[in-house]
């Protein structure tokens, strides 16, 4: 599952600003209990769209088909043909968009 706002280009900078583009230790600002609520507000009301789900498909469908997977496989170079991994299917779910409790969109993975 994958929540939808994660699809949302302009939450970059807020994410950025609050959790840490730079990650030096303390860089960030520290987010208030309303600075919060009004993000979990944005990502809890943004929705996806037909064309965005067709692009999140089109990157998803990068993976499939065989490829070496050699950091995911423990003590295997790139060079070793072992470290390949068939990729049957990875594409989002068209008929799984479900919503959370607190109205959050989440997009089926398969």
């Amino acid at each position: 599952m994958i929540p939808t706002y994660c699809l949302r280009g302009d939450l970059k900078d807020v994410f950025d600003r609050h959790l840490g583009a730079d990650t030096t230790r303390g860089s960030f600002e520290k987010l208030d209990e309303g600075a919060v609520a009004a993000l979990q507000k944005k990502m809890s009301e943004y929705r996806t769209t037909p064309e965005i789900l067709s692009k999140l498909e089109s990157v998803f469908s990068v993976y499939k088909g065989t490829k070496k997977y050699h950091n995911y496989t423990n003590k295997l170079s790139y060079t070793d043909g072992s470290s390949s991994r068939y990729m049957m299917d990875f594409s989002p779910v068209k008929s799984g968009v479900i919503y959370g409790p607190d109205g959050m969109e989440w997009i089926g993975v398969r």
